[in-house]
């Protein structure tokens, strides 16, 4: 019961860790800039845990005396949590920083990618959430830059680049660069909340420590049911990750999904819209002309802004 109550804990300190983030970021030069402070603390805090765990059983003598047990309760908690660390790294270095002429965006491995404030032509928000909005950043030969809602310091990087943009404190200070949000015909991104994706795999992380608070000294650890338990897990947290990933985008001519793969559906195919009761939820169930039904979860963020965004330019198109 203790080991339970500690693993809900641990899930509830992580899907807070997740979550934090901060108004105002700056670099070591003083410049706005965004950042990972949730995620990188929270990557942080599985790579401990998976870490301490394996070496409490790599140092109980019982696990030495039973096949499988060294390499299941031991080497692999350590192997993850060495993984784990690896990729914290992106976290931890990954950065966006606004200067006066031009935007730095740097995460190790990756090479560092500059944007030239005098070649962006627009910058568009996004809703995720009622307190949230990813930004797009839109620059000349096709390239654009997203400001996540997940990242630290997007308010006071926005306003900045607002500043920048507005004083016209530019290289260029005759060109124009619109500052777009939403409008009728404007494009619209509908995701799930930030909160579910987490939530299923701070669950999906707690089934995978189930073994170690389950294995009973001086018993072999069954190879069948620690396969079910990690199973459970990846199928959790990669629950977790589709969720965070997937994305509605409502264009004026077409609707983009994005989930394991990238599908579109041309808005002037749409035969009717309506939305219908899916256990104890409600569904988006959207009809085309080839008889192909398109199904989106009523779980998304704004969701009766969509449907609505959905039939007016669906009855406009015809």
């Amino acid at each position: 019961m203790i080991k339970l109550l500690i693993a809900i804990v641990f899930a509830s300190i992580l899907m807070w860790a997740f979550q934090l983030r901060r108004e105002k970021e700056v670099d070591k030069a003083g410049n706005p800039c965004v950042c990972f402070l949730g995620p990188k603390f929270g990557m942080l805090l599985c790579g401990l845990a998976a870490l301490i765990v394996g070496l409490v059983e790599l140092n109980d003598p019982v696990n030495y005396l039973y096949s499988g047990n060294l390499l299941l309760l031991a080497y692999i908690p350590i192997s993850i949590s060495f993984l784990i660390f690896f990729l914290s790294v992106y976290y931890w270095n990954f950065r966006i920083a606004l200067g006066k002429d031009y935007i730095t965006s740097s995460a190790w491995p990756f090479q560092s990618k500059r944007y030239n404030l005098s070649e962006m032509t627009s910058l568009r928000e996004n809703k995720i959430s009622k307190n949230a909005s990813d930004y797009i950043l839109h620059f000349s030969e096709g390239q654009h830059l997203n400001i996540s809602g997940l990242l630290s310091g997007q308010s006071y990087f926005i306003s900045a680049l607002r500043t920048i943009v507005n004083s016209s404190q530019l290289t260029n200070p005759d060109i124009e660069i619109p500052i777009v949000q939403h409008d009728d015909n404007s494009e619209r991104l509908y995701k799930f909340p930030i909160r579910r994706g987490i939530l299923w795999i701070a669950i999906g992380i707690v089934f995978s420590i189930v073994p170690f608070f389950g294995a009973a000294p001086g018993k072999t650890v069954q190879l069948s049911g620690y396969l079910i338990l990690f199973g459970v897990t990846f199928f959790m947290c990669a629950l977790g990750v589709y969720q965070l990933l997937y994305s509605v985008v409502i264009k004026t001519d077409r609707i983009i999904v994005r989930g394991l793969s990238t599908k579109e559906y041309l808005i002037s195919d749409i035969v009717s819209v309506e939305v219908v009761p899916v256990k104890g939820s409600h569904t988006a169930r959207i009809t085309l002309q080839n008889r192909n039904v398109l199904g989106i979860d009523g779980e998304l963020n704004d969701f009766k802004d969509m449907v609505q965004i959905v039939k007016s330019r669906a009855a406009t198109s015809r």
